[in-house]
């Protein structure tokens, strides 16, 4: 129960709505639902599910509330029972997104049980299909214009699935006279950011090896940007601005045995785990993101917590430790 406490508390914090305010839980008939008997409903239950629904073209939506309640409504009838649920907008990044919480009983009162297909494939499904009855469906033009903004970012995108899928042993060729010529031009333009990273390299014009690990490197260093673009939210939260270069993140082998700090902020990183970060200054000034795992009778620290990290069993996962008096 303190975790789903916890859990309440923090999508509703301070900053998520498209003026700053703190996020307003919303359910199926009230759009300023109670967490307080939500919590106590969910006394003694073993579970709960927790989602992030974020369409793709959310922008678009003026209020992402019937959307939610129309794709709990579909899931409702998947499942064939009631959901008790709540749910949080968030408009704090470039892509709104909602956090939904539901109660882990069925309608008769038994474990709710969902299959991981389901939670992976149909929910995402159903609210794509949602999606595409309220905007209408995506035209070639809008694909294109979206993947043209992607061609810059440092993380894996469907144009470098598309070309890890194309190469053959390692080896792209462009083919000036296939079919989706627009197409193939913009993936050689991806291509090209691709060598500056050092994942692909050009032998000669058109001709273009491949990392053989291109998609995993990629989505490394996707979540290696995630990680500083998370500690940069933070730091900006707190009224601090900080270059990239400044910020460290933290490990087992690059940070030593202990560090201690103090608590700029904090986050959650995935919600089907309780793993949550962390934005400390360190005793000697530096300015660290860290990743943890909550426990069962773990309270969130606030900011300006004295706090210690150890090593845990993940050479990058951290264990944190309250401490008192002077941090040293």
């Amino acid at each position: 129960m303190t975790a789903a406490k916890a859990h309440l508390r923090y999508i509703q914090r301070d900053g998520v709505t498209r003026d700053g305010a703190a996020g307003t839980l919303y359910s199926r008939d009230h759009d300023d639902a109670d967490g307080k008997a939500f919590l106590e409903r969910s006394g003694g239950e073993r579970h709960q599910f927790r989602l992030i629904v974020a369409a793709e073209d959310g922008s678009k939506f003026a209020d992402l509330k019937p959307f939610i309640r129309d794709l709990m409504a579909q899931m409702e009838k998947d499942l064939s029972t009631k959901l008790d649920w709540v749910a949080v907008d968030h408009h704090n990044t470039g892509h709104p997104h909602t956090h939904v919480v539901i109660r882990g009983r069925d309608d008769d009162g038994r474990d709710l049980v969902i299959a991981k297909s389901y939670i992976s494939e149909g929910i995402r499904a159903q609210a794509r299909r949602l999606a595409t009855l309220e905007l209408g469906p995506e035209t070639q033009i809008e694909r294109l214009s979206k993947l043209k903004l992607e061609m810059t970012v440092r993380r894996l995108t469907p144009i470098d699935r598309s070309i890890s899928r194309e190469a053959k042993e390692n080896i792209w060729v462009f083919e000036a006279n296939g079919r989706g010529h627009e197409m193939r031009s913009l993936k050689i333009a991806r291509l090209k950011v691709l060598e500056r990273l050092g994942l692909a390299a050009e032998r000669r014009p058109g001709v273009f090896e491949v990392d053989p690990q291109l998609v995993r490197k990629l989505q490394m260093l996707g979540v290696r940007e995630e990680r500083y673009a998370a500690a940069q939210r933070t730091l900006k939260e707190a009224g601090l601005t900080v270059q990239p270069s400044q910020i460290s993140l933290w490990s087992a082998a690059g940070c030593g045995r202990q560090m201690n700090g103090i608590l700029i902020g904090r986050g959650l990183v995935d919600d089907g785990s309780e793993r949550h970060y962390l934005v400390l200054r360190s005793q000697n000034d530096r300015i660290v993101y860290a990743e943890f795992n909550m426990t069962p009778s773990q309270e969130l620290p606030d900011r300006g917590a004295k706090l210690s990290l150890v090593p845990g069993r993940s050479p990058e996962i951290a264990i944190v430790k309250m401490l008192h008096g002077r941090v040293r």
